[in-house]
């Protein structure tokens, strides 16, 4: 029985943030009412991660959703195909995240599937263990993806790729997709 579950509108998300930057390092926040029920997904960026813009992106989340859909926490793609680990910033935001919301999960898409075409196999997801210090893998089929993973209709945009701006204009709050 899973104790986890993602939204069709996060998991697209997900999916095609990391679709649309397939040999780049992607990060993003999730959102919900907690831990256990993610509802959406902030796209944060798609290169190596500075402090300044993970502390920018968790303050601009908050004041943009908040309440129902606070950061209940985060997700990586790796840009290698042979690595599924969470880089080691990854590590740390989540420790920010824990220490705001207990209990808080990281997703860890694995490329390799995603290049394969495996979308509803490319999600995992990890946990604090009980003594809070180390991330644990949850158990199988703890993590449910409703809608089994497909991806969304639209573009996705990321905070770097707003921040950048340029002639499109792009919003990282995603209003339109679906």
């Amino acid at each position: 029985m899973p104790s986890h579950s993602l939204s069709p509108l996060a998991s697209s998300k997900l999916l095609s943030h990391a679709l649309s930057h397939p040999s780049s390092p992607v990060l993003g926040l999730l959102l919900g009412p907690s831990p256990s029920s993610v509802l959406d997904a902030a796209p944060v960026a798609h290169s190596p991660v500075t402090a300044l813009l993970l502390d920018a992106a968790l303050n601009l989340a908050e004041e943009q959703w908040g309440g129902d859909r606070g950061v209940v926490g985060l997700y990586v793609a790796s840009a290698s195909v042979s690595d599924a680990n969470p880089p080691s910033v990854a590590l740390e935001v989540m420790a920010q995240i824990e220490a705001r919301v207990p209990g808080a999960v990281l997703v860890v898409l694995n490329n390799k599937r995603l290049r394969e075409g495996d979308y509803g196999g490319a999600f995992g997801a990890l946990l604090k263990d009980g003594r809070g210090r180390h991330l644990r893998s949850m158990e199988e089929g703890a993590l449910e993806v409703v809608g089994g993973g497909k991806v969304g209709e639209g573009r996705v945009w990321d905070l770097e790729e707003t921040l950048e701006g340029g002639l499109e204009k792009p919003d990282w709050t995603n209003p339109g997709f679906s």
